[in-house]
């Protein structure tokens, strides 16, 4: 499992329970091989530890109940590593996804929660919030860079959480430079 980029305690947790360990070779087995070669393994595994084990316990199922099959799981972590989903819409969709059992790329579609990181989505969208936030945008370049996250919020405000954090980050970064290549 070291291979994977697991730890000895993710390890013996994985394999401490024989259900447990063949629900992480299962959902192994479905993750794409784009997601394993982004560190999905790991990711897999403390969405396996964290968010399933917590969701399992407070719904009452046991170790490896409820309505997520594993391969499910997988999907989800996959939609996060290749982008598709941020952390926080990934919570969103596994939250569903473990209550009705659809798989988790079923429900990005339906309720539309494609992250957004075409920059010239992003670029119109900051560049609104700039024009809304003058005063701001004059603090930022007198020197109080700590307002980047106040306007990076304020994109994800704009696009319901959707923008992609680092692409918004680098657009915004780049506006507030004045440096824009158009």
């Amino acid at each position: 499992l070291r291979g994977l980029g697991l730890t000895g305690d993710d390890a013996r947790q994985l394999l401490g329970e024989r259900a447990v360990g063949d629900d992480f070779d299962a959902a192994l087995a479905a993750l794409p091989a784009a997601a394993m070669a982004g560190g999905g393994a790991k990711l897999l595994a403390n969405w396996m530890l964290g968010e399933l084990a917590a969701a399992r316990t407070s719904s009452g199922h046991d170790l490896t109940g409820g309505p997520l099959p594993a391969p499910h799981l997988a999907h989800l972590v996959g939609l996060i590593v290749d982008g598709t989903l941020s952390g926080k819409l990934g919570k969103e969709v596994f939250a569903e996804a473990y209550r009705t059992g659809v798989d988790p790329s079923a429900i990005v579609d339906a309720r539309g929660l494609r992250q957004i990181s075409d920059e010239a989505e992003l670029e119109r969208i900051a560049a609104t919030v700039l024009a809304a936030n003058q005063g701001s945008v004059a603090s930022f370049r007198a020197g109080k860079e700590g307002l980047l996250g106040f306007f990076v919020g304020q994109v994800m405000k704009a696009t319901a959480g959707r923008a992609n954090p680092a692409v918004t980050q680098a657009v915004l970064r780049r506006l507030l430079s004045g440096s824009n290549p158009d």
